[in-house]
């Protein structure tokens, strides 16, 4: 039987236990044993754990009681006031021979009842590593939290006197060994802080799969706002200042490599406040993102939409777009609405006049505008995607006709903006979450379906995502503490990486992967295959105290009876070729053998050959 304390004090380093701060025993008496529980002084905080059978009397009445039980452990907490006795085991031990409860006042405690009448919603700790402390030797607890005695002395060391012969009462001494304790502390009598309760993460494997994307070329244009509101903090909960344009430039980098994925691109950037400029005009994807990335606001300017479209309509025309079977996309980004040009004596909304010739711009067929995305970041903009803000809709669809196709898209968490944007691709694209059991594959490990990883003790984080491509230019690795508010790249490497606050993006030889460090949730982009392909990435989880995956390792971290193989998992994600064979040898099928048609290369083979 074991008893161990766990002090609530804010240094713990000074803090001996003493025999004499000890108001209570385990006694063992007639053919049970029954356990008199009682809490050291200037603590609220007893943990005992529960053998089968016996009987435990709780240092409180019974009246006014809460009680929980641990989900996972099978610990049940019982609360008075301020103090709470933490059995431990309860529920195994039940089950093998009851156990029966009583109050100081002798009376029993029905623990389903107390448990059915307790507020779900009162915060009681059921979690507790094993009890322990050193016997010690001698009744002047040299050595150790508690002291054997001698039947015949005071028992427990306390005040009381005449003796008790050793047949009628003895004294349980407490178990030797104490994971609460300090290790490097030789008498054993201080206390650690935070010890961990033994449990670590348990990752198991999860697989995804989906169509690889045709390809297609992409002209973008990107109208953005760069007033001064954009400076703002996009997530005051994190330490350090990420800016919405900062956000912003991260996202559109992601949205350009992502296009560059499908096939060829072109981008013009329009940037505006109370003015507006070409900022970059028709080229590659690298060059406007440098472009992209240079931008510096002006802290002190307004927003001008007017101004805004009026240069987009000229900056379209500018030589130095892909021709031919091409789509044609404009994304208008925004944190406020106007607040200079248009019609001044009306909020600054667009006038007709200017609506007008935004129509014709987004309408003319030579223009070939395909889609049209009026994105409105942050909470300044009014609206709904139900009942859009009116100066966004102006953007997206000036005269309502739904003429080219558009969106207003909101993005009230700018953190948010990165996903958004990706998930405006047309195409195929292939999305989960590694933590939460959707993808479990049950290959590799023994699984259940739809079983969600294990946290261990206290909060657990992804800690480590990487990638291993046969072309070691791909292969990149990241890292996260769990509460910074960016995640770090492990070392050089990896071809078109964007980190943007805890959300990764990078390419790999088959796509280009986005994933969320805070959630587990990813986004893959196929690019063309001729087989079917395995993409591979690998996923760590860390919890509290920095255990990480261990299961079925003999380690002796992880009591959750996991399955998984440690040290993490993989997630498999398969792209499906969907080429189909040529015609002719679908009507051929009698012929035994055959050989395959060929044609030359086109741009994209061509170079792909030449770097190989």
């Amino acid at each position: 039987m074991n008893v161990e304390s766990s002090l609530n004090s804010d240094s713990v380093a000074d803090h001996v236990i003493h025999e004499s701060d000890v108001e209570g025993a385990i006694l063992t008496q007639g053919a049970g044993p029954v356990v008199q529980v009682q809490v050291p002084a200037g603590d609220n905080i007893v943990r005992i754990p529960v053998t089968a059978g016996e009987t435990i009397q709780l240092p409180f009445p019974t009246d006014g009681l809460d009680a929980r039980l641990g989900d996972e452990n099978g610990n049940l907490a019982i609360k008075s006031g301020d103090v709470t006795v933490i059995l431990q085991g309860y529920a195994d031990a039940n089950e093998a021979a009851p156990v029966e409860i009583v109050g100081s006042n002798g009376s029993p405690v029905d623990v389903a009842e107390v448990l059915a009448s307790t507020d779900p919603n009162i915060d009681i700790q059921t979690a507790a590593g094993p009890a322990a402390g050193d016997a010690g030797t001698g009744p002047d607890n040299s050595g150790g939290i508690f002291a054997p005695f001698d039947p015949s002395d005071g028992i427990g060391g306390l005040d009381a006197v005449g003796g008790l012969e050793a047949t009628s009462l003895n004294y349980t001494v407490i178990q030797r060994a104490n994971s609460f304790y300090d290790p490097q502390d030789d008498d054993l009598t201080t206390l650690a802080v935070d010890e961990p309760t033994g449990i670590a993460p348990i990752n198991y494997n999860d697989a995804n799969s989906g169509d690889e994307n045709g390809y297609r070329d992409t002209n973008v244009m990107i109208v953005l706002d760069v007033s001064g509101s954009m400076k703002e903090d996009a997530d005051a909960s994190v330490d350090g200042v990420q800016s919405r344009l900062e956000i912003a430039q991260a996202a559109l980098s992601n949205l350009l490599h992502t296009y560059e994925t499908l096939g060829d691109v072109r981008v013009t950037v329009v940037t505006f406040d109370k003015t507006a400029s070409t900022a970059f005009s028709w080229g590659s994807v690298a060059d406007a993102i440098a472009a992209i990335e240079a931008i510096i606001l002006d802290p002190k300017a307004v927003t001008n939409y007017q101004a805004a479209l009026a240069t987009a309509e000229t900056a379209w025309e500018a030589p130095g777009k892909l021709s031919g079977d091409v789509d044609n996309v404009v994304y208008f980004v925004s944190d406020g609405k106007p607040t200079w040009g248009g019609d001044k004596d009306n909020g600054n909304h667009l006038t007709a006049g200017q609506k007008a010739a935004w129509d014709a711009f987004l309408e003319d067929p030579s223009n070939g505008i395909d889609h049209v995305y009026a994105v409105g970041i942050g909470d300044d903009i009014g609206g709904s995607p139900a009942h859009p803000d009116r100066d966004l809709k102006d953007v997206a669809d000036p005269d309502r006709d739904h003429v080219p196709a558009q969106d207003v898209l909101y993005v009230t968490d700018p953190l948010d903006l990165g996903s958004t944007l990706i998930g405006t691709i047309e195409g195929h694209s292939i999305t989960g979450n590694v933590l939460d059991g959707s993808n479990t594959s049950q290959i590799g490990d023994n699984a259940t379906p739809g079983q969600a990883d294990s946290a261990g003790d206290g909060a657990t984080h992804i800690y480590t995502l990487s990638y291993d491509s046969a072309d070691d230019a791909y292969d990149v690795s990241f890292s996260w503490d769990g509460t910074s508010a960016n995640v770090s790249q492990d070392a050089a490497g990896g071809i078109n990486v964007v980190i943007s606050g805890r959300e990764v993006s990078f390419d790999t030889d088959s796509g280009r992967m986005t994933f969320h460090f805070d959630t587990g949730a990813y986004t893959f982009t196929p690019g063309g295959v001729s087989e079917d392909t395995n993409v591979v990435f690998h996923y760590g989880t860390k919890d509290a105290d920095g255990d990480v995956d261990q299961a079925d390792s003999g380690s002796g971290d992880n009591d959750q009876g996991g399955t998984s193989v440690p040290g993490g998992a993989d997630l498999v994600i398969t792209i499906h070729n969907t080429d189909t064979p040529d015609a002719s040898l679908v009507a051929s099928q009698h012929i035994d053998t055959y050989i395959a048609p060929t044609s030359l290369p086109g741009d994209h083979e061509a170079a792909a050959l030449a770097a190989s």
